[in-house]
């Protein structure tokens, strides 16, 4: 067979194209691949972004336990070796050739994962726990212990997705497979509906929304889905938990963290300093309040990220008011397919949804707006997967992910709940980004957050939530 290995390819193409040639388990490399991958790389010279994706390459078969890597090490070898030699205007050329001519197209295994060390996970785990506690003891509306983001259920019920029967080997994996007989699978499903901030706020107060799906595959094991309508601001974990902890003691006086930041994110230069100031200042003042422990974390901002923070959740927040939680597209979390490809699970509305009319003042319009919607029939959302197509680059978990490729697994059909029991059971609810699918980059740390959290509020048991979808 003729290899499709090409020197005008990246080589994170390249190297996927030879995994699926391969014929072998595990896409497993031969020494005649892997001499066509040195070849093709070496013929515009050997490129910066080259050595990142092979030293991606090296890291991702060693996370999987490929029987790639000895391939993957020489090639990282070859590469190095190659680059070091060249001339400088050769590399310089390389260099200029890789960036505007030889762009990633296919899911790729070379990228770059980012696994927390134990006692950052131990940290973050004590940080939740504080910002439950600074919840419950500085806002009246919360009579114990509740989520630490996403407390106030807009919409808790049932559906069903209705899985394609043409997806392509590599996407049915886990929930994702189709029927014994080969038709298209329809599997049952818990949906909850929320605001991000961890106070009931107004549903006109600047947040994002969310939604947390937990599937029933074809055995009965759960699979989490969780999404917001827009991309997370945070670069990785450790920046996230440091604004969450600051923004729990903000909402306990009173305020809305978001919409303050982004009110100065609109002040010029002038608000790098106050951006900054505020993020502070919002910490001292509810600890003044609440007498708690101190947070050295709140003087740690940098200025300039804390502007561009401020400045993403204006967009995302004040900028952005959504009409209807049926008509808004949502943006999930991060995990590894089995074939190792860096994978997200997106939700888009269908193409003919429209807000119904509705009180805007109403506290609960979005609640509101979507029960009318519902009692007009099922509302759904088109369920895709998103593959990181990159060239090695190292992702954080506000990136873009430009270049991808996309995916349609199915259909989400969500009912209304026949009685409020049921809103009442998926409240209870844990979700889990993590379950069922394996973690990769933020989402290593989001697991054991999320499981932490669900504990300290005394959330549903895993099998009970099993049974309620199932018997529904």
């Amino acid at each position: 067979m003729k290899s499709s290995i090409r020197g005008n390819q990246s080589l994170g193409d390249n190297i996927e194209l030879a995994r699926r040639e391969s014929g072998q388990q595990l896409g497993k490399l031969s020494s005649e691949q892997l001499d066509a991958l040195i070849k093709a790389t070496a013929t515009h010279g050997f490129s910066k972004q080259e050595l990142a994706t092979a030293k991606a390459f090296v890291t991702s078969v060693a996370q999987q336990n490929s029987p790639n890597t000895e391939v993957a090490q020489k090639l990282l070898a070859a590469i190095s070796r190659g680059r070091a030699a060249q001339g400088s205007l050769k590399r310089l050329w390389a260099d200029i050739h890789d960036k505007f001519f030889q762009k990633g197209t296919l899911p790729t295994t070379a990228w770059q994962d980012k696994v927390p060390s134990q006692p950052e996970i131990d940290r973050w785990k004590q940080q939740i726990g504080k910002v439950q506690q600074s919840l419950l003891r500085g806002n009246d509306d919360l009579q114990q212990i509740d989520r630490g983001f996403h407390q106030k259920q807009l919409f808790g019920g049932l559906a069903e997705l209705e899985l394609r029967s043409d997806l392509p080997e590599s996407l049915r994996f886990g929930p994702f497979k189709p029927s014994a007989d080969g038709s298209a699978a329809k599997l049952k499903a818990a949906v909850r509906f929320s605001n991000g901030q961890g106070c009931p706020f107004m549903d006109s107060a600047p947040d994002v929304r969310g939604v947390a799906i937990k599937l029933l595959d074809q055995e009965g094991e759960s699979w989490d889905i969780l999404a917001t309508n827009k991309q997370t601001f945070a670069r990785d974990a450790e920046q996230f938990m440091k604004f969450a902890e600051v923004n729990a003691v903000a909402q306990t006086t009173g305020e809305n963290l978001p919409g303050a930041l982004a009110f100065v994110a609109g002040q010029g230069a002038a608000g790098l300093d106050l951006t900054a100031k505020l993020l502070k200042s919002a910490a001292r003042k509810g600890l003044e309040k609440l007498g708690g422990p101190d947070l050295p974390e709140a003087e740690d901002w940098d200025t300039k990220e804390a502007l561009r923070v401020a400045t993403t959740l204006s967009k995302d927040t004040v900028l952005h008011r959504p009409d209807s939680l049926a008509t808004e597209s949502y943006d999930g979390g991060t995990f590894r397919t089995p074939e190792g490809h860096l994978a997200k699970i997106l939700l888009e509305p269908r193409k003919t949804a429209q807000a119904t009319e509705t009180d805007r003042d109403d506290p609960n319009y979005l609640s509101q707006e979507f029960t009318q919607q519902l009692a007009q029939g099922p509302v759904s959302f088109e369920v895709k997967i998103k593959l990181y197509t990159g060239n090695g680059d190292p992702t954080e978990a506000h990136d873009p992910w430009n270049p991808s490729r996309s995916y349609t697994l199915g259909t989400l059909n969500i009912k209304a709940p026949e009685n409020e029991k049921l809103a009442q059971q998926v409240n209870k609810m844990a979700f889990n980004p993590a379950r069922g699918f394996s973690p990769a980059q933020m989402t290593h740390a989001r697991d054991e957050i999320y499981a932490e959290s669900a504990k300290n509020r005394g959330a549903m048991a895993e099998e009970l939530s099993r049974e309620v979808i199932k018997e529904s």
